[in-house]
């Protein structure tokens, strides 16, 4: 957190914070101290997502309240009660691997064992690779906020009936 001080002090712009598994700040009293350092950096201007699964609507409040977030912040949810719902994260080197043929390359195995009835997305970090990804491995069915409205809702809702089983 100090060097996240530093450089947020010095007028690096930061475009966003992530904190994967934040139910642990309201859960975990192993890593309360370092969670409550978050309070120090509650008046810089970065985006902060807080994922979580698992987090109760009534800790919503309590929540928002333990990382200085206003009790008008948005929250999206998602059901998180879906089994049949599976996620596999891989770590790469960057250095000499091409993400996208990994990307396909992972598809295609997943393919081989995924029921016929099973969709499947990959999540990309910018629409340039999502689009990259369409134009080589899902004849276009992609999902970013540069696609025309109605393409988007195409693609997913047919990506959704299943008649496109992958989507960037």
């Amino acid at each position: 957190m100090s060097e996240f001080r530093h450089w947020a002090e010095n007028g690096d712009d930061a475009l966003r914070v992530v904190l994967d598994k934040a139910h642990l700040i309201l859960s975990n009293t192993n890593f309360r101290p370092q969670f409550k350092l978050l309070r120090e950096h509650a008046n810089f201007y970065v985006q902060r997502i807080f994922l979580t699964a698992t987090l109760p609507k009534r800790l919503e409040q309590r929540f928002l309240a333990e990382v200085c977030m206003p009790p008008s912040t948005k929250i999206i949810r998602a059901s998180c009660n879906q089994p049949h719902i599976s996620y596999i994260k891989l770590t790469y080197s960057t250095m000499n691997t091409n993400e996208t043929r990994l990307a396909i390359d992972v598809a295609n195995i997943l393919n081989s064992i995924m029921g016929s009835d099973r969709i499947g997305i990959i999540f990309c970090n910018s629409w340039h690779k999502a689009d990259e990804f369409g134009n080589h491995f899902t004849n276009g069915c992609v999902s970013h906020s540069q696609l025309p409205e109605g393409t988007k809702t195409r693609n997913e809702a047919e990506w959704k009936r299943g008649q496109k089983r992958w989507m960037g």
